[in-house]
């Protein structure tokens, strides 16, 4: 099953891979990716508003494939099957191997999931490094000795990963913290599923192992942020500033209500069959009391209450539950088939939850048909006329200004490693202002500026002060326009 579903996520993911970008933060991420290439070190000089794991991981990949938007996303084509492999593992090692099995076949099959292979973004590959730092939690609890302890701390060394690739992956803490406080969790259950008390000196024994435990964790985490930082230990500043203060100010300046954010963790979450089957397994897990499984429930409720909390909150994000509600499902299908193997209503309960099973994939898969046909649709023509019009009046190696990055990209221009990120957020978090535009253009002396996307207009008075020093050599319909430096006739001052 795990195997299938892993050939079905190929590809799946492979239908998208040469498809044109329709996401912003793709032409944010493929110019910086582009920067990095020419020897432009991170926050220093690339503005970077993720932690420094993301595009380091994703950049071996663009540079060995052709230096693509393709090759980026072959980077995130391999998170997204290590994610799913360690799926298997968790489930298998949290339970039993269909547990892994069928939150494999899940996950692969899921919309949200899928999608985040065709767009170069950092959920995937944070949720990548997750998904193991539980497996190799769940792997050490079943372990003795040394073999307990390297466990332990490689699962903090991939948590420490996935939050040097984006902040939010401190969500699996929550259910790595569970499961290591599993055996003493036991201590307190029947094998009935009654409540006992253990004695106060047993419980003393287990609570020092625990501790012990959540260090080997903390030690991992350390060291694999301090190895991913050290070597941009004299811009620490500048790393912190980009990639923790900048979302703080940012929240500050775009922030939605609960409820807000609630309807859109509802809205995504409705397209994904994750929903449906998870919650159809947290029912039976209920009723059937497999406290076993409260470390993959608690840990879907930690990703949606996170999620609430997440400002600016854009509906990609919700694919941060998908693992979680995929072992749940899991553990579902896992009580389906066994609780009733010595009763009359075997035959029922393995008829359907199989049913539930396959209508669930292939509603995922007529979901994630559709979106990689509107994946691979025909970039807009608008785009293309202003790539064009791009390389019209630029030469090959000259630097362009831009606000949408991915024409400059379909152009094979750069733009200045400062600017890869010119976005909304930037801009209304004060991250981006028009005195720091208007300085940095008069100071580096950028001959080409194209307004495309409208973010350049959230900058008041910055188009004004461009006719005033550029002469308009095209026009665009949504009031793109693009600009040229005349050095003889109107220099910048």
């Amino acid at each position: 099953m795990a195997l299938g579903s892993i050939v079905v996520a190929l590809v799946l993911s492979l239908q998208t891979l040469n498809g044109a970008s329709k996401d912003y933060d793709e032409g944010v991420y493929l110019q910086s990716l582009r920067a990095l290439a020419e020897g432009h070190p991170l926050f220093s000089s690339v503005f970077s508003s993720q932690p420094p794991l993301f595009l380091l991981s994703i950049y071996p990949f663009y540079a060995l494939f052709g230096q693509s938007l393709s090759a980026a996303r072959l980077g995130l084509l391999f998170f997204s099957l290590a994610g799913l492999m360690g799926m298997f593992v968790a489930g298998r090692a949290l339970q039993h191997r269909v547990v892994g099995g069928v939150a494999c076949l899940l996950l692969a099959f899921d919309p949200m999931y899928e999608h985040s292979v065709h767009v170069v973004q950092a959920e995937l590959p944070s949720i990548a490094f997750q998904i193991w730092a539980v497996a190799c939690t769940a792997l050490a609890i079943r372990a003795q000795g040394r073999r307990r302890s390297w466990l332990l701390v490689g699962a903090g060394a991939l948590l420490g990963c996935a939050l040097m690739v984006k902040l939010f992956a401190l969500v699996a803490v929550i259910p790595m913290i569970a499961i290591l406080a599993t055996p003493l969790a036991r201590r307190w259950l029947g094998d009935d599923g009654t409540i006992r008390r253990p004695s106060r000196a047993i419980l003393e024994g287990d609570l020092r192992h625990l501790l012990q435990f959540l260090l080997l964790v903390a030690g991992g985490v350390a060291g694999a942020m301090i190895l991913i930082l050290l070597p941009l230990a004299g811009h620490l500043g500048q790393v912190y500033d980009q990639a923790v203060r900048f979302h703080l100010a940012a929240a500050q300046t775009n922030s939605h209500s609960l409820g807000s954010n609630l309807d859109i963790i509802w809205r995504a979450l409705l397209a994904s069959p994750l929903l449906y089957t998870g919650a159809v397994a947290i029912a039976l897990l209920v009723w059937q009391r497999e406290w076993m499984s409260l470390p993959v429930i608690l840990w879907a409720c930690a990703a949606i209450v996170t999620l609430a909390q997440q400002q600016p909150l854009f509906a990609h994000h919700a694919v941060l539950v998908c693992p979680a509600l995929a072992l749940v499902a899991g553990y579902g299908a896992c009580v389906a088939w066994t609780a009733f193997a010595s009763s009359d209503r075997q035959t029922v309960a393995l008829t359907v939850s199989r049913i539930v099973l396959v209508v669930a994939c292939a509603f995922g898969l007529f979901i994630n048909w559709r979106n990689n046909a509107a994946a691979n649709a025909p970039l807009p023509a608008r785009s293309i006329e202003m790539a064009i019009a791009l390389q019209g009046i630029s030469a090959p190696t000259e630097v362009v200004l831009s606000d949408d990055q991915y024409v400059a990209t379909l152009a094979n221009r750069d733009v200045p490693p400062e600017m890869v990120d010119t976005s909304a957020v930037r801009i209304t978090s004060g991250y981006l202002t028009t005195a720091q535009m208007e300085n940095f253009i008069t100071r580096t002396r950028v001959h080409v500026i194209l307004f495309s996307s409208g973010r350049f207009d959230l900058l008041p008075g910055f188009r004004a002060w461009v006719v005033a020093h550029y002469t308009q050599v095209a026009t665009f319909d949504h009031r793109g326009a693009l600009y040229l430096l005349e050095p003889t006739n109107n220099p910048p001052v």
